[in-house]
């Protein structure tokens, strides 16, 4: 299957809390992995390239600054691989739908993504 943005899978959740701690020995739990730390993320990898990422609602604005934030818990964004992120960029700007660069990513903000934050990054 192609498609014109060239993704290619689903590489991130984004799930806003309030208690962050909490929720990351919650999944902990539910999926038997352990989670590692990376900035204000509790990163929990698992096979075929997806990740969930558990934040904190008082750092979720460092992650998808310019994004309207769900109140917590939520899915805050998805993130997606794109093997084309010079074409998403073009096509993004053709369209011309909202977006900001950061960490190497395309940031759809949520007001234009139907209430979730796109993020396209680079496979």
């Amino acid at each position: 299957m192609t498609h014109p943005n060239k993704v290619t899978a689903l590489s991130e959740v984004l799930l806003v809390v309030d208690d962050a701690d909490e929720y990351e020995r919650r999944y902990a739990a539910y999926t038997g992995h352990a989670s590692r730390r990376e900035g204000p993320k509790r990163l929990f990898t698992f096979e075929r390239v997806s990740k969930l990422s558990i934040i904190d609602s008082k750092d979720i604005g460092a992650v998808l600054a310019g994004s309207l934030i769900p109140r917590p818990p939520a899915i805050a964004g998805v993130a997606f691989q794109t093997t084309g992120y010079a074409a998403m960029k073009k096509r993004l700007q053709s369209h011309p739908i909202p977006f900001h660069e950061a960490d190497g990513r395309l940031i759809v903000p949520a007001e234009a993504g139907c209430g979730v934050a796109m993020i396209f990054e680079n496979l």
